[in-house]
């Protein structure tokens, strides 16, 4: 069934996976993050008064707002996907809308993992696929270092419209595009060393932040998903998010994801940002651009805005996202659509890296946080809705 919940992780929390520069860290990462979870550790006790449920786990590692995943416990009641309301060191809450009684078999509880399935499996690549069975738009992750001059440091992905046994049929980008696919950097050194990250999603779409170079906390952005059906039938609407090279000498230099376009600007400037096809499911893969409020301020996501807090209110201004495609203000080719729960920040970094921003007046009840990402030679920000649904 869907997986509607949005989930959000980072590389700090307990007992997730490593991303280094070294061959399949990335792939093995996205098999846990997107298929499996992780931190799993057997229950010890799980009991029920009125609707709240506490689970019982020596040093459990989650924290209020994160979803776990239950499994193995008896009644099954208590099995599934459950966002937690409070914790302790050693036990978790969250709420049930029925009355089991308490377990009498115990499990097991993890980080949820975002609702994806990895459909086939070779020699360090993957192709995985989301909930969506209607959009049959798998993932491809080659993680074997084989390709390009950066052996080892990154990753090359791209859609296909479909696979069988490992072989995909009609790539996006195209060959003419992006010969190889597009290159998701992990690390700017061929070792160990671990590598910062956050990832955001469910089971249609996620994206991803790595801070993959040395000595600074920029991440750039990756991603791949559905970002959704406005016209019925239409199997087609993936996005793919990377770079468009291997050699990269910084973040933000060929992945530019944090660059803006009006409406007005012709969005065949590559800056990584492909949709599988037209907005009407004909044709083949297209770039895109993105747009918020804020473009006649800046062209970079939260860079150059207001300087500070909004002087009339103290508070914050964020504008959705917006991504377009096609012949620019051309209605019969043009195509614009809100990306799903993300927004650009209307000042010049207002907040820190992982920040979760003041309640935002219309959007009550959704947690928001600040991001730092790299746009070409500066620091940006990017707001996510943490909470969810889109």
């Amino acid at each position: 069934m869907p997986q509607n919940n949005v989930v959000f992780i980072d590389s700090s929390r307990q007992n997730v996976p490593t991303i280094t520069g070294q061959v399949n860290s990335l792939n093995a990462a996205l098999y846990q993050l997107l298929c499996t979870g992780c931190n799993s550790g057997a229950t010890t006790a799980v009991t029920r008064s009125g609707t709240t449920v506490t689970v019982a786990r020596s040093g459990h590692g989650f924290r209020t707002h994160d979803w776990v995943l239950l499994a193995g416990i008896t009644p099954a009641d208590y099995n599934g996907m459950w966002r937690v309301t409070g914790y302790t060191v050693n036990d978790f809450t969250f709420t049930i809308a029925g009355t089991p009684g308490d377990a009498s078999v115990q499990g097991t509880c993890a980080f949820a993992p975002l609702g994806w399935t990895r459909v086939y499996t070779g020699s360090n690549k993957s192709f995985y696929q989301g909930d969506d069975q209607s959009s049959l738009l798998p993932l491809y992750v080659d993680d074997s270092g084989a390709i390009g001059s950066q052996s080892y440091r990154g990753a090359w992905v791209c859609g296909f419209e479909s696979q069988t046994d490992g072989v995909g049929t009609n790539p996006w980008p195209t060959v003419a595009q992006a010969a190889n696919g597009l290159y998701w950097n992990k690390s700017s050194t061929l070792d160990g060393t671990a590598r910062s990250w956050w990832i955001r999603g469910d089971g249609k779409k996620f994206l991803m932040g790595i801070q993959w170079l040395a000595g600074t906390a920029r991440a750039d952005v990756v991603g791949f998903g559905n970002y959704g059906n406005d016209i019925p039938g239409n199997s087609f609407n993936g996005f793919i998010i990377g770079a468009t090279s291997d050699s990269q000498s910084a973040t933000g230099s060929v992945n530019e994801f944090a660059a803006l376009l009006n409406l007005g600007n012709v969005t065949t400037v590559n800056h990584g940002r492909f949709l599988c096809r037209k907005y009407d499911g004909t044709g083949s893969a297209i770039t895109f651009g993105m747009s918020t409020k804020n473009d006649a301020v800046s062209s970079y996501l939260g860079y150059s805005g207001l300087p500070g807090a909004n002087p009339a209110t103290s508070g914050y201004i964020i504008s959705p996202i917006s991504i377009h495609a096609g012949t620019p203000l051309a209605s019969a080719s043009f195509y614009s659509r809100k990306f799903p729960g993300a927004y650009n920040l209307l000042h010049d970094r207002l907040f820190s890296n992982y920040d979760i921003l003041p309640e935002y007046p219309e959007l009550p009840g959704r947690r928001l946080m600040a991001f730092a990402i790299a746009g070409s030679g500066v620091e940006c920000r990017l707001v996510l809705d943490i909470t969810g649904p889109d």
